[in-house]
């Protein structure tokens, strides 16, 4: 759903990367070391070197896209 979620937003520059259950980011991405929060797909907006706080939920990855394309 986080998925969809981010793809439906149609921001043209986004970059959606999925990473399974215990795997990384390489080391120079902003979002290395940042997991998953009690086992839910979880999803970090990240911006000019920046990650946001963790969301799990589709209402709050929309909000956060949603204050990308203002």
């Amino acid at each position: 759903a986080l998925t969809r979620a981010g793809l439906e937003v149609g921001l043209p520059d986004l970059v959606l990367s999925r990473i399974a259950p215990g795997g990384e980011l390489p080391s120079g991405h902003p979002a290395h070391g940042k997991g998953q929060i009690e086992a839910r797909a979880t999803a970090y907006v990240c911006r000019n070197n920046a990650c946001s706080l963790p969301v799990t939920t589709v209402e709050s990855l929309h909000g956060i896209l949603g204050e990308a394309l203002a």
